[in-house]
C-alpha cells in the first residue's frame, strides 16, 4: 500500500486474542476511547469467548482453530487497524498477510524487539508499530507522524532494587531478598533449555528485562513517544500502588 496524502483518523478497529493477559488489557484500552470500532478475532475453542463485552463491541468474529485464512481476510476487510495480541510468530505471518491483502492501514503485533523491522514484510506497504505498552496509543496515534517506524513507549525506566524499596515503603511490610548473580541464571537456563525444558524460555526472557542487558532500558537509547502521542503520564508509585491493591484482591 502506498503512503496516504493526509492523515486519516483510524476507527474501524480488530483486536485478535481479546482473551488471556495481554488481550484483555489492549480490549479495555480499546474500548476506553469512545471514537473507535472494536471487533475481535476469536478461535471457536476460546474460553474467553463468555467473558466478552458483546454489547460494546461491533462484531464478533469466530474461526475455526486452524486459522484459514480467507476468514482472517474476511475479519481484516473493512478494518483501519490489526491489533494482535496472540503469541506465535508463525501465526503473525498469516495475519499479516492478510493484513496487507485486506487494505489494513495499520498493523500492530504481539511482540516489539530490536531487529523486527528487517523483514522484508516490513517494506511492503503495510505501516507496522511495535508496541511495548500503552493501550491507548492506537486511539490517539498521528498515522502519519509514526508511518514506518518503531514506536517506543515508557513511562518510567526503574530497577529490581527501587522497585522492591518502592514496595516495602508503601506496604509497610519487609522483604526477605535473596540475590543471584544473573549471568549464571541465564547461562542456566539457556542449558534447560537447550535440554528441551520451554518453560526456561520464558525465564530468559524475564531474566533479559530485568538485567538490562538485552534493551529492557528503552530511554538510554531510543527515542520515547509517549509524550508526542498524548499518552497520560504514569507515576512509578501510583503503578506500584495499583498493583498492591490488585494482589490483594
Amino acid at each position: 500500500m502506498g503512503s496516504m496524502g493526509q492523515s486519516t483518523p483510524l476507527k474501524n478497529i480488530i483486536l485478535v486474542g481479546p482473551g488471556g493477559s495481554i488481550g484483555s488489557v489492549l480490549l479495555s484500552g480499546l474500548l476506553s476511547e469512545p471514537s473507535l470500532s472494536v471487533s475481535v478475532l476469536v478461535r471457536e475453542s476460546s474460553k474467553s469467548l463468555p467473558s466478552l463485552p458483546t454489547a460494546r463491541l461491533h462484531k464478533i468474529f469466530q474461526i475455526a482453530d486452524s486459522l484459514p485464512y480467507e476468514k482472517i481476510l474476511e475479519a481484516f476487510r473493512g478494518q483501519d487497524a490489526v491489533v494482535n495480541a496472540t503469541t506465535s510468530t508463525l501465526e503473525q505471518f498469516r495475519f499479516i498477510d492478510a493484513a496487507i491483502e485486506a487494505g489494513v492501514k495499520r498493523y500492530v503485533p504481539s511482540e516489539g524487539r530490536y531487529g523486527s523491522t528487517s523483514s522484508p514484510r516490513s517494506r511492503q506497504g503495510l505501516r507496522g508499530i511495535l508496541l511495548g505498552v500503552g493501550c491507548g496509543l492506537v486511539g490517539n496515534i498521528n498515522p502519519d507522524k509514526t508511518k514506518n517506524v518503531v514506536v517506543y513507549i515508557s513511562d518510567f525506566a526503574t530497577t529490581q532494587v527501587e522497585l522492591v524499596e518502592a514496595i516495602e515503603r508503601i506496604s509497610g511490610e519487609k522483604w526477605t531478598l535473596k540475590t543471584i548473580e544473573s549471568y549464571n541464571a541465564i547461562e542456566e537456563n539457556k542449558k534447560q533449555v537447550a535440554e528441551g525444558d520451554h518453560f526456561a524460555v520464558y525465564r530468559l526472557v524475564s531474566l533479559g528485562a530485568v538485567t538490562g542487558r538485552y534493551g529492557g532500558w528503552l530511554e538510554e537509547k531510543e527515542k520515547i513517544w509517549n509524550e508526542e502521542l498524548g499518552l497520560p503520564k504514569e507515576e512509578f508509585e501510583d503503578v506500584v500502588t495499583r498493583g498492591l491493591e490488585r494482589m490483594k484482591g
